[in-house]
């Protein structure tokens, strides 16, 4: 189906009354209508979205298939919430319409990236979408967030005193002393390094000729800002992670990347404008390769609304999910050889996360708090954690652990310990222990809720690490494809992304 200029801007209203809304609704909630696809993609995040989105521009003809396990699209950044028990894709699409059902979205999210890699994708996502989608996402977007509302991005250090980054790297503030300002400084500033000369970073001259005092109370900051262990990182990563981190100061978000702006609810009208059929609430949990050359390949998909699981087929399959969560689907046998030596060689990374909400009535009675606005970063290295102001008044603390150690629920308590740890640091212990047991901390305290999470987010690539190229990037059944499976909340991570689908695109085009 097509819509006109008009049916795209008549989609601003929240109320999901006017007809072309009503016949995307309608599509939503038909069900599946077949059971042969040209292309399925396996993933509805930001990889997925990307995918879809391209393909279905440069090849409207094609039939494609978007699946995604939650109620929502958005993939682990945007962290909706489950839908309500018993209701329908209709139903859910409609109440996201008909009111900002993200006021209880939970997890990481665009806060925790830098404001150059959401650029980039900002830049991606708007080459895949015509003059008239793009003027439908931005009057969207307004309505929600408001037409000249911007997000600033500020950077705080939190040790016994709260410093923003400006004055930390004057040096003029309890923490970092002058030398330490002027040695991040010069890190920042650091070009890049070609790759044959990309060495561990703590094996480099410039850290190696650096007092001991300097090291030890900057690899604290350093593994912070990582967001992984200083050790055996290559001194590029380093260096991209440093500049990235003292370019955050004042920098300006997109408005795109919101919460409340609900992208995904944008894009999710556009594909189905397109004729693409999203599933969500609907996960791929088998794939089989073609037996023979020519032949598409059978998927077996669980559906909420199903009693029974769904078989399709396709003649491409498109994984654009954790690397980690397409090993459950099939072996690491399967996979190309140089995507199975980065699965040997780089540890893949979880998050750990613990939210609040109602957080303000906890803050501590001493501080002076009227910086923690919406899109504030909090740097605590103490604790090694990371924080963030998020949207409808959410505060949270994250930090990350080998994917082998988050298997393990010592290792997971010890790193929601330590996000807890950094949380008190703003708030009171009594508020604090009242949210963990859900109960309120006096009569008349309004209860402050706690959230806890754990998710994969992809592996610790450098940058002097060979990326499959195009010729390798499939993996070996053919019409079976990985995207954005080198995800990683590092600096680096949208190259990744976009790379990936890039060349998994161009593939599927050649019919390889």
């Amino acid at each position: 189906m097509s819509l006109t200029r008009d049916d795209w801007l008549s989609l601003e209203s929240f109320k999901p009354s006017d007809s072309a809304l009503s016949a995307l609704l309608a599509q939503a909630g038909s069900g599946a209508t077949q059971n042969e696809y040209s292309t399925v993609i396996a993933g509805g995040g930001l990889a997925g979205l990307l995918a879809a989105l391209r393909l279905s521009r440069v090849d409207a003809d094609k039939k494609l298939l978007l699946l995604e396990s939650r109620a929502t699209l958005g993939g682990r950044l945007f962290q909706s919430p489950p839908a309500p028990s018993g209701q329908t894709r209709l139903q859910v699409l409609a109440a996201q319409f008909a009111q900002d059902a993200l006021q209880y979205a939970s997890g990481p999210g665009f806060e925790l990236f830098d404001s150059a890699a959401l650029d980039v994708y900002e830049r991606h996502l708007r080459m895949n979408l015509s003059e008239a989608e793009t003027e439908f996402i931005d009057a969207f977007v307004a309505e929600r967030f408001g037409p000249s509302a911007q997000l600033v991005r500020k950077t705080v250090l939190v040790r016994k005193e709260f410093t923003g980054l400006t004055e930390a790297l004057s040096g003029s503030s309890e923490m970092l002393t002058k030398k330490e300002a002027e040695t991040l400084l010069l890190m920042s500033q650091n070009e890049d390094i070609q790759p044959e000369n990309d060495g561990p970073f703590e094996t480099s001259s410039f850290w190696t000729g650096l007092p001991k005092n300097q090291k030890e109370s900057l690899t604290p900051l350093l593994d912070t800002i990582l967001g992984w262990p200083l050790d055996r990182t290559p001194s590029s990563v380093v260096y991209s992670a440093v500049r990235a981190f003292a370019g955050t100061h004042e920098s300006t978000i997109s408005s795109w990347f919101a919460r409340r702006s609900r992208l995904e609810l944008a894009l999710e009208v556009i594909l189905l404008a397109r004729g693409v059929e999203v599933r969500t609430q609907a996960e791929l949990i088998r794939a089989v390769p073609p037996e023979r050359k020519g032949e598409p390949s059978r998927i077996q998909v669980a559906d909420l609304f199903e009693k029974a699981p769904r078989q399709y087929s396709a003649s491409n399959v498109v994984f654009a999910v954790p690397l980690m969560k397409t090993l459950t689907i099939f072996s690491r046998e399967q996979l190309h050889a140089q995507q199975s030596k980065i699965v040997a060689r780089h540890r893949p990374r979880s998050l750990v996360w613990v939210e609040y909400d109602g957080w303000t009535q906890a803050l501590l009675q001493n501080g002076q708090f009227e910086w923690l606005t919406e899109g504030v970063r909090l740097i605590c290295p103490v604790e090694r954690v990371q924080g963030a102001c998020l949207s409808h008044g959410r505060l949270g603390f994250f930090t990350s652990i080998d994917y082998e150690d988050s298997l393990h629920a010592q290792s997971v308590r010890e790193a929601l310990n330590r996000c807890r740890k950094a949380a008190m640091r703003l708030l009171s212990e009594p508020h604090m222990k009242a949210a963990q047991q859900a109960r309120p901390a006096a009569p008349g305290i309004k209860l402050m809720r706690e959230r806890i999470g754990l998710m994969p987010v992809g592996y610790n690539l450098p940058r002097n690490e060979t990326v499959p190229q195009t010729t390798e990037i499939r993996m070996s059944p053919q019409g079976w494809y990985s995207a954005g499976d080198h995800f990683t909340f590092g600096p680096e991570s949208w190259r990744n992304v976009i790379d990936s689908c890039h060349e998994t695109l161009q593939l599927i085009a050649k019919g390889k």
